[in-house]
């Protein structure tokens, strides 16, 4: 079952492509962010795919990583 993870900027693209370097709970990995308002370094996003759907705020992030860890649901074959 693929689902949306939580995952935090660590580094935006400066080459003019709406894709930012995000870790999740699987590692880096490169996403494209073009759907998100002003994506920032340090933002948390909602990941499906290769996809930041939009921006969450660090609590939310955590409820959910921590949802994901009590359920045992885990997405590395989503990407």
């Amino acid at each position: 079952m693929c689902v949306a993870l939580p995952g935090k900027i660590i580094k935006i693209n400066k080459d003019g492509i709406a894709e930012a370097e995000v870790r999740d709970e699987n590692g880096k990995r490169k996403v494209t962010v073009a759907m998100l308002e002003d994506p920032k370094v340090g933002d948390w996003v909602l990941i499906h795919g290769d996809l930041a759907l939009s921006k969450i705020t660090e609590e939310e992030a955590e409820e959910n990583i921590k949802i994901l860890e009590d359920s045992k649901i885990h997405n590395s074959h989503c990407h």
